[in-house]
Parts: C-alpha cells; sequence; structure tokens
C-alpha cells in the first residue's frame, strides 16, 4: 500500500514539473534586431541580435536557434546549426549575435535586381524581412516569427 501512494506522490508531482516547463515554454518571448554588418563584393553580411526572455519562476535550457530569413515569402537564407545550449534564469534574458552572409545571386533572385543595385550603389534604402526564430524550450519545440527593417 505504501508503494502505491509513493507511486502516485512521485506521478502527481512529475505531472506538475511538466505542465510547469509546458508553460514555461510558451510564455518565453523573442526580441530580434537585425544590422547589415557588411556590403563586400561577395555579397552581404548581416548581424542578428537576439533576446530571448523567460518571464517565469523556472530557469529554461534551450538550444541556440536556428535563425532563417525572408522576404516576400521566399527564404534568404538560415543560420548554422550549433549544438550549444542557452540558458536562461528564471525571469532574466540572454543576448547573442548570429552572423548570416548572402551572396549576390541568392540575393538578385530574392530581392530583385532594383534592391540589390540600390545595395551595391550605396543608396540609403530598407527592406522588412520576416526572422524565424525556431529552437527548442526544455524540450518542447518553439518558433516565433517577427518582422524586422534592413537598413543599407
Amino acid at each position: 500500500m505504501l508503494k502505491w501512494i509513493i507511486g502516485a506522490g512521485a506521478g502527481i508531482f512529475a505531472f506538475s514539473y511538466l505542465l510547469k516547463l509546458n508553460r514555461a515554454s510558451q510564455t518565453v518571448q523573442t526580441e530580434v534586431n537585425a544590422k547589415v554588418h557588411k556590403v563586400s563584393l561577395s555579397g552581404l553580411a548581416v548581424k542578428i541580435f537576439a533576446t530571448i526572455k523567460n518571464p517565469n519562476k523556472l530557469t529554461i535550457t534551450l538550444q541556440k536557434p536556428l535563425v532563417t530569413i525572408s522576404y516576400g515569402g521566399k527564404s534568404l537564407g538560415t543560420s548554422q546549426l550549433e549544438d550549444e545550449k542557452i540558458t536562461v534564469p528564471q525571469f532574466g534574458q540572454t543576448t547573442f549575435e548570429i552572423d548570416m552572409n548572402f551572396g549576390w545571386l541568392a540575393l538578385t533572385q530574392t530581392l530583385g535586381l532594383s534592391v540589390v543595385d540600390a545595395i551595391r550603389n550605396k543608396d540609403k534604402s530598407s527592406i522588412d524581412v520576416d526572422v524565424v526564430v525556431t529552437t527548442t524550450v526544455n524540450g518542447i519545440p518553439y518558433t516565433d516569427t517577427q518582422t524586422t527593417t534592413l537598413t543599407f
């Protein structure tokens, strides 16, 4: 009888902990900013600054996110996959930087020739791009899409 009581207590504890982890993964917030780092002969270098905010009482662990940038529904490119765990303390936040490079051919196919010419000629211009952040938070998949402006 005692084994049943201990087993039931452990089951309830495990269920409540998993429920808290699930809630924590649903309330995580991301803030993404993208800046053009360099325009060169090989293409465009962009720096993504991502902030993960944890408004929970639990410390969360997440996989370093995969970031995808798209324009007009067409993908410009994705970041490198890295097997790195990031820990965000309770009621805290963590900011990290991701470097992405885009070649001129891919930019021309996605943005169009007029936008690429404006970038190459260093004309003041900007475009709105969608940034998709994909990761796992405490083992639970998480995806967030935000629109940010790239200024050239």
